[in-house]
């Protein structure tokens, strides 16, 4: 096994074609071929023929999924210590976010990534689901995850987990919970560049409900909603996620509105024809294993109760068993003392 093998497996896995491979590595046909026969000698069958190329096997998949964090490494020591040629980029990942993506889930994916691989530099470009696009399919990023898609031949959706709204106000400034006739009646802040995902959705709800909606302003950022909010003009409308300090540390209250459900589904999107760099496919499992929502504080804490109230049903079992006790030996004393 040599390290230039391993590139060409990789680049073979990801054109799913010979051919291909061998150009993106500028090398022939034959040579790659030939370099692939002795690699599967050595490590079994990797690949198989197919209508169009070639498809792996399961063996195959495994061993990808091994060697692409070490690629991945060596392409981030290349960066760092490597001379870089003339017109050449530094091995490098570039990601992409709209609003809700972009406040935690990204954030802290690229945390992870840059803990197992220090040496890759990171950029994340958050803007509007649509822009993003048009940025993956010129190569400006290589993947992004939004809310809102145009379904374009040039790119892969695939789904990637929930993003939560939710409605906000300063503690005690409205009532916890709200019908969607009250929310229409109170004056609503939203985020100005979300009106082609999350604020379409809810405006097209309330539609739907024939009730009209009190948009008082359309601001250009978070923090101008969060700050808005703060000076008492009105009830804002966020992702969960984009406020998660502020309802932790009690800042902010969430609004429960009866009826309506504000869950938008996020999608991660990639070229369709372009492979992606090792890099980008390592980030790309580490979403998959992550795009779970983890456990809120207040779910969490709920958890441990429970669990705290479980742990403590043996004492109480035991406490009603000795006071049964007490009661049937109180019994048979009146019981002797009347006889």
């Amino acid at each position: 096994m040599t390290l230039h093998q391993l590139r060409m497996f990789s680049a073979v896995a990801r054109h799913r074609n010979v051919t291909k491979a061998a150009r993106e590595l500028r090398l022939n046909q034959p040579a790659t071929t030939y370099q692939m026969k002795l690699f599967q000698q050595e490590f079994g069958l990797l690949y198989k023929r197919a209508p169009r190329g070639v498809e792996l096997t399961a063996h195959g998949l495994r061993l990808l999924r091994a060697i692409e964090p070490v690629l991945c490494k060596l392409d981030g020591i290349s960066a760092k210590f490597g001379k870089r040629p003339k017109g050449n980029n530094f091995a490098r990942l570039a990601i992409g976010g709209s609003n809700g993506p972009s406040a935690w889930f990204l954030p802290s994916a690229a945390s992870r990534f840059r803990e197992a691989h220090p040496d890759v530099p990171v950029t994340l470009r958050v803007g509007s689901s649509l822009t993003l696009e048009k940025m993956v399919q010129s190569g400006e990023i290589e993947m992004a995850v939004v809310t809102h898609y145009a379904k374009s031949p040039a790119l892969k959706y695939e789904r990637c987990r929930r993003e939560k709204l939710v409605f906000f106000s300063r503690p005690g400034r409205y009532a916890p919970r709200m019908s969607l006739e009250e929310l229409g009646g109170t004056p609503l802040i939203l985020f100005r560049q979300g009106q082609a995902g999350a604020a379409l959705k809810f405006l097209e709800h309330m539609e739907g409900a024939r009730v009209t909606p009190n948009v008082a302003m359309r601001l250009e950022s978070v923090e101008a909603v969060k700050s808005a909010v703060r000076v008492g003009t009105g009830v804002g409308m966020l992702y969960r996620d984009n406020l998660r300090s502020e309802i932790e540390s009690g800042e902010f209250k969430v609004i429960l509105i009866a009826g309506l459900d504000m869950r938008v589904e996020s999608f991660i999107i990639t070229p369709r024809k372009k492979p992606l760099s090792v890099a980008a496919e390592v980030f790309l499992q580490m979403l998959r294993s992550g795009r779970r929502e983890p456990q809120t504080a207040l779910a969490r804490g709920e958890r441990k109760s429970v669990v705290n109230l479980v742990s403590l049903a043996p004492l109480w079992l035991s406490f009603i068993y000795s006071l049964i006790g007490q009661l049937v030996d109180d019994v048979s004393l009146l019981a002797s003392a009347l006889i």
